[in-house]
């Protein structure tokens, strides 16, 4: 009887977790709602990684290169999720942070796609960080990162 109960103890927590995994994955995602704002856009867009926006002129993490980014005469679109993981060790990425404070500094958002549950870069890793969030009835939330659009173009 008391393996049985160890048992349920250890699975039935793993098995919520995966259904909502499952319904965190099948939920509405900033990225998608992200990539339909930039395709909208009449403007050249430079996007990093994670935002969703596929095509872009520039794929990689933005603040490697804030003065390029800022000289794009473009919109910019960042991610949370890439930010984040920079500002999370301010010693190590200082140069990566800064070049965030450059562009945040240089412009006011144009738009903010944010998720409904505000969850870590690394939510679907361990519950942990945020997947227990995830309501298993109801409506599914919003998820993914908060994608910021910042207007570079000069005559904007």
């Amino acid at each position: 009887m008391l393996a049985a109960g160890l048992l349920a103890a250890s699975v039935v927590p793993a098995g919520l977790d995966a259904a909502r995994l499952v319904r965190a994955a099948r939920a509405p995602d900033t990225r998608a709602l992200a990539a339909a704002e930039a395709a909208g856009l009449d403007a050249t867009v430079w996007a990093e990684a994670h935002t969703g926006v596929e095509g872009a002129a520039r794929a990689a993490s933005l603040a490697e290169d804030p003065a390029a980014v800022l000289a794009c005469d473009c919109v910019a679109v960042l991610s949370s999720y890439q930010e984040d993981r920079y500002r999370a060790e301010p010693s190590r990425w200082a140069a990566h942070v800064a070049g965030y404070d450059a562009l945040r500094a240089a412009a006011d958002p144009l738009r903010v796609v944010r998720p409904s549950l505000p969850l870590s870069y690394r939510w679907d890793l361990l519950p942990a960080w945020g997947l227990r969030a995830v309501p298993l009835t109801g409506a599914a939330p919003v998820v993914g990162p908060t994608i910021t659009f910042l207007d570079l173009r000069r005559d904007a």
